[in-house]
């Protein structure tokens, strides 16, 4: 790659240097407040500011500085620039390969794993936060995965539940298993160690995504690399995906549901029959992964919509498809006698957890019929205007209680729609899927807003959804629509001189071939969405500092889409917003960690540990708080009470042997024990959510601990008191108000 600094200008440099200071600032002033939300929610904005200093890391500052320097002094140069950027997409996949072995190597991944912290001792990630809310993955997911170490990795396991369970079907884990060909992301598990294993895991799903959701960026796009890449960014560092990150498979259905859509596109272009037979078998992968991923929430309406763009493809691709009725019907035949077999064997296999999960009260035979959903805030139309407060809620503190089911992908909502209605009824300009798109978003947004008969939910399936998981794959196809909008649609014409519209013959100075009208119709529209959604959520989820950031940001995005065909400064321009958009939003979500050892290094995980090697089968008990009852799962402790990720029959049969308490048992459930002496055993739901809640307490008669053969509990409160001529509390650990006890039954 030659260059030569002659003819690269001086003041270039000049102005690089304090891009770069600025762009460093930022930076180092976003991690700040992300990394010290808590501290900065108790201060004013002025106060805020007078003690950044106080946290100002002066060697992350310096590492941002080089880093975008050597960024920004490849961009500011035009012959450069375009050798570096067309050597990335030639060998991106190349260099997505060579990123997930860098960083596996050192162990990077994105857990809150360090939230399980027993030991006193504060832990912080390289770079970012670990968040109490996003429980799912590192109190039970990443737990889930762990514990496989300490069952070889079998397709069932002891150690959930203290009893025989599935480990593979619901909560999907790795298993040394032929099953694991639909979940290939777990497959470092199996030959790495535990740190580099959670690393393949995370890091390799995400750069994956990111692939493959450009390449289909360049499918929709007809290879537009630039608005390949914005959609490429909008979808990988989504709030939606971002949140959801380490569970409920939203990675793997986006995906596998996307490359499903390019292998057809491929099969249908490409002649040779090698070819053709890598991508059926390659698709296998892709529908059983899809199929497996096991969230019906998302899963229904991701398939109606991968549906309807199969639909396109292969219509778009019939006049050039040369089928051969011998090769193809042979392909074809493989295809299906493959998926048939592989995922019936799973089926097979997994049976009873399956009936048992759809027998279950929650969430089995929950059914969504549309309209508002007064807990989940959901099916509410406010909603649909709230996507722009996502790009604050990385920073919000946890006492704010930001709910990340109202993470959704940013879709610059109401302006896919408008300029819909523009290229097909202004410009006359007809597109199959715009059209397919158009139509699958106005059906999901009526089951959204409004209640329809059950016979509706059973057709579309749709009553297998929720309002809020829902609405995230309706600001999905919101975004699709966007962007097969801009690519479907000539220039829009602002030139209004001849009529007396104010404003229309004035010029921006920074962007003189734009209408200044094509601004002021951009802020407006900001502006409305951002009352709209302001009147629906109210000061607790938008301050004054956010409603103007947001505005300022918003607006010019806005501005630059409605220009985007006019010039190549407003689709550079779209990107960067989008760049800005996308990081704030979605790119530190999850924490920067290296490795799992400050976990296992803990004195209480390691006197486990060590308890497990010489007990293996005991039956354990995380008694108390529900964050911690699969707390001790990595070390292979056989916990009772982890989550039931379908109902313990064998538990609750001793229980409650007349099934009088099913109503509440019979869920997936975080199940809390609590010991007690005073009066019979009690199975409750400790929420007003009544069938919909996901959490079952349990108060254990002493006296009945026995029928359940517990051997030890892990407890906050000491449990000396309950002994009696019954049951010893036998005390064997004692640290940082954490106790463990050895269980002895009087004969």
């Amino acid at each position: 790659m030659n260059f030569s600094f002659d003819s690269f200008k001086r003041k270039n440099l000049i102005w690089i240097v304090l891009l770069t200071i600025l762009l460093s600032l930022f930076l180092e002033t976003y991690i700040v407040l992300l990394e010290n939300s808590s501290v900065f929610y108790l201060f004013s904005v002025f106060q805020a500011f007078e003690n950044l200093p106080i946290y100002f890391s002066l060697k992350r500052f310096i590492v941002f500085f080089i880093i975008l320097f050597c960024v920004l002094f490849i961009l500011f140069n035009e012959d450069l620039r375009f050798k570096f950027l067309n050597y990335i997409y030639i060998y991106r996949w190349w260099l997505g390969l060579l990123s997930i072995i860098v960083l596996v190597i050192f162990q990077i991944h994105g857990s809150s794993l360090a939230l399980l912290n027993f030991s006193g001792q504060e832990h912080a990630p390289l770079l970012g936060i670990n968040r109490a809310i996003k429980g799912d993955e590192f109190s039970v997911s990443t737990p889930f995965a762990l514990s496989q170490y300490f069952n070889n990795f079998g397709y069932f396991t002891e150690i959930l539940r203290a009893t025989t369970t599935d480990i593979f079907i619901l909560y999907g884990q790795p298993v040394l298993d032929l099953a694991i060909i639909f979940r290939p992301f777990h497959l470092g598990y199996l030959f790495l160690s535990q740190g580099y294993g959670l690393s393949f895991y995370w890091v390799s799903r995400l750069i994956v995504l990111f692939l493959i959701s450009f390449e289909f960026g360049m499918l929709i796009t007809k290879k537009d690399k630039a608005l390949s890449l914005v959609y490429t960014l909008l979808i990988t560092f989504s709030p939606l995906v971002q949140w959801w990150f380490g569970v409920n498979f939203l990675v793997e259905m986006l995906i596998f549901a996307q490359l499903a859509i390019l292998l057809v596109n491929h099969y249908m272009l490409n002649n040779k029959f090698l070819n053709r037979l890598i991508c059926s078998l390659v698709m296998v992968v892709c529908v059983g992964g899809f199929i497996f991923a096991l969230y019906p929430a998302w899963q229904i309406p991701l398939g109606w919509l991968f549906l309807g763009i199969f639909i396109w493809v292969v219509y778009k691709n019939k006049s050039k498809f040369n089928f051969s009725k011998k090769k193809d019907g042979f392909i074809i035949a493989l295809f299906l006698i493959l998926t048939i077999l592989l995922v019936g064997y799973v089926l097979f296999k997994s049976q009873d957890a399956i009936i048992s999960q759809l027998n279950t009260v929650y969430p089995g035979l929950r059914v969504f019929y549309g309209g508002v959903d007064n807990y989940w805030l959901s099916g509410d139309p406010y909603l649909l205007f709230d996507y722009m407060r996502n790009i604050f809620d990385p920073l919000l503190a946890e006492e704010l209680g930001a709910r990340i089911s109202l993470a959704y992908i940013i879709s610059f909502f109401p302006m896919g729609l408008l300029l819909y209605l523009y290229v097909t009824f202004v410009q006359k300009r007809r597109d199959l899927l715009l059209n397919i798109l158009t139509v699958i978003y106005v059906v999901f947004l009526a089951y959204y807003l409004f209640t329809w008969p059950s016979f509706i939910a059973d057709i579309t399936m749709l009553g297998k959804s929720m309002t809020h998981r829902l609405l995230g794959i309706i600001t999905f196809i919101g975004l699709l629509i966007l962007i097969r909008s801009i690519v479907v649609m000539d220039k829009i014409n602002f030139n209004f001189r001849k009529s007396k519209l104010l404003f229309s013959n004035f010029r921006l100075p920074l962007f003189k071939e734009f209408s200044r009208f094509s601004f002021i119709l951009a802020f407006v529209l900001v502006v409305c969405v951002l009352l709209i959604a302001f009147m629906g959520m109210g000061s607790r989820f938008y301050t004054k500092p956010m409603l103007i950031i947001a505005c300022i940001l918003f607006t010019f995005s806005f501005f630059f889409i409605l220009n985007i065909k006019n010039s190549k400064k407003a689709k550079t321009g779209f990107l960067i917003c989008v760049i800005f958009i996308s990081f704030s939003a979605g790119a530190l979500v999850n924490p920067l960690e290296s490795g799992v050892d400050y976990y296992f290094d803990q004195e209480l995980i390691q006197k486990i540990e060590s308890i497990v090697e010489n007990d293996p089968n005991a039956v354990w008990v995380v008694e108390g708080h529900e964050i911690y009852i699969n707390s001790i799962l990595p070390v292979g402790a056989h916990t009772l009470n982890s989550v039931n990720t379908y109902p313990n029959y064998e538990l609750w049969s001793k229980l409650d042997p007349n099934n009088e308490h099913e109503e509440v048992w019979n869920r997936y459930a975080h199940l809390k024990i609590v010991f007690q002496d005073q009066f019979p055993t009690v199975i409750e739901t400790p929420s007003s959510l009544g069938n919909t809640s996901d959490h079952v307490v349990l108060t254990l008669n002493v006296d009945d601990m026995e029928k359940l053969n517990i051997s030890y509990i892990l407890s906050r409160a000491e449990l000396d008191d309950l002994s009696n001529d019954n049951v010893t509390f036998s005390k064997i650990y004692s640290n940082n108000g954490l106790f463990i006890y050895n269980i002895k039954y009087n004969e």
